[in-house]
């Protein structure tokens, strides 16, 4: 089993405190096989959080 952890800072988004939270996504990854699950959290604002689940399959 493999697990990955990711982070990431979008330059384009300016500011200080909560609006520079903006461009920030945090994330991870968990293999095994051929399958996959990802999970990414990224803020966004003035609408909360936005969060993202992918499941893969290789064959």
């Amino acid at each position: 089993m493999r697990l990955d952890l990711r982070a990431s800072k979008s330059s384009a988004v300016e500011g200080t405190g909560f609006d520079a939270a903006r461009g920030l996504t945090l994330g991870l990854g968990l293999r095994k096989g051929g399958f996959g699950l990802d999970y990414a959290a990224q803020a966004a604002g003035e609408l909360g959080s936005t969060h993202r689940f992918t499941l893969s399959a290789r064959f």
